[in-house]
């Protein structure tokens, strides 16, 4: 339903009892109350979906920061054995 369905009346004198017009303004009521509780619903699910992503890439950020600790180690490991070597090398 769009909001300018449910907000628009009859107009002035459209009603011929007072208890059409507590009936017609309470169906609009509840009209709302229905989108808004599944708007409540949607927004939930995605909020729950939006928190698993993050914490999915979080978790990959985590792993990555690993990874790259421990290649720059293997890299100071490689450079002190080339140094060594070219070292070796230069004295015989």
């Amino acid at each position: 339903m769009s909001l300018g369905g449910i907000l628009s009346s009859p107009g002035a004198g459209g009603f011929t009892t007072l208890q059409e017009e507590i009936s017609y303004y309470k169906t609009q009521y509840e009209g709302l109350e229905a989108e808004l509780q599944e708007f409540q619903s949607s927004s939930k699910e995605l909020e729950a979906e939006l928190e698993k992503e993050v914490e999915a890439s979080e978790k990959r950020e985590r792993d990555l920061k690993k990874t790259v600790e421990a290649l720059k180690y293997e890299v100071d490991e490689w450079r002190v054995s080339y140094s060594g070597a070219t070292a070796s090398c230069r004295r015989t």
